[in-house]
């Protein structure tokens, strides 16, 4: 169910928000993706097709071979207004260009992340429980923009990550006071219920890497979100360029009334 309190930046004097639309999350799998190329393939359509945040994640690669990967998904997302967000390699925001992190329960914690990312940068936190709210809570609720909470289905991305369900996830997004994005084996279907439970978005690898048609696997992401939310979806793929150079507009829909109060 939707969380019984506001959220505090809703009021005046609150704890300061940097701007994250969850409601279509990507996080990159290497393998899955068919390898870097595939990657930049990958996150170039999945946002031309409406996808609002993209994670790059690869555990395996050097951190100059990161590096190397991280520029060409900015150089992709450059005037797109789609941030690219890093997995764990917080060290690496900034070579890269990036505009945030992503950290697990067992990475840097999020005082430290926060420090080295400044006071901009979006910062987002894995959750599986309320007690990790409760922890993150605690260290300062400026500290973190957002919580991914996981796995919603068991899957073979992340396997220790176990099976949450959609009771459990409630339980953290009722009590969190940051936006949640569910993630592990989410699909299409998954979007009215997530809604339902006050969910900001949905995070997916699997769901568009390696799909045959990325542009059409995000779709229906997309344009089930937006029917389980009413928020109009956004396609750049089918718009037509914004001015005469050529520049795409950006492909994160219009926040909902809600959103853009909290």
């Amino acid at each position: 169910m939707p969380r019984s309190d506001a959220r505090p930046d809703a009021q005046a004097g609150a704890v300061r928000r940097r701007s994250v639309d969850l409601s279509v999350y990507l996080v990159t799998d290497t393998e899955q993706c068919g390898g870097v190329d595939g990657v930049v393939r990958t996150v170039r359509e999945a946002v031309d097709a409406g996808v609002t945040l993209v994670q790059l994640r690869d555990h395996h690669l050097s951190d100059d071979d990161f590096v190397a990967l991280g520029r060409r998904l900015v150089d992709v997302l450059d005037g797109t207004g789609v941030p690219l967000l890093i997995d764990d390699r917080v060290h690496l925001v900034g070579p890269i260009g990036a505009q945030g992190a992503h950290v697990g329960q067992d990475d840097m914690p999020i005082d430290r992340a926060r420090a080295m990312l400044g006071p901009d940068a979006i910062l987002g936190l894995s959750t599986q429980t309320p007690g990790h709210v409760a922890a993150a809570r605690a260290m300062g609720e400026q500290l973190v923009d957002y919580l991914g909470v996981g796995a919603l289905h068991s899957t073979g991305t992340k396997p220790e990550a176990g099976d949450l369900g959609m009771a459990t996830v409630a339980s953290v997004v009722e009590v969190s006071p940051w936006p949640v994005c569910a993630i592990g084996g989410v699909k299409a279907d998954d979007a009215a219920p997530l809604a339902a439970i006050g969910c900001d978005g949905m995070s997916v690898v699997s769901a568009i890497c390696g799909q045959p048609d990325i542009a059409a696997a995000t779709r229906r992401l997309v344009d089930a979100w937006s029917r389980a939310t009413g928020v109009a979806a956004t396609h750049t793929d089918d718009a037509a360029p914004a001015n005469a150079s050529g520049q795409r507009p950006s492909a994160s829909p219009n926040p909902s009334p809600d959103k853009a109060a909290r």
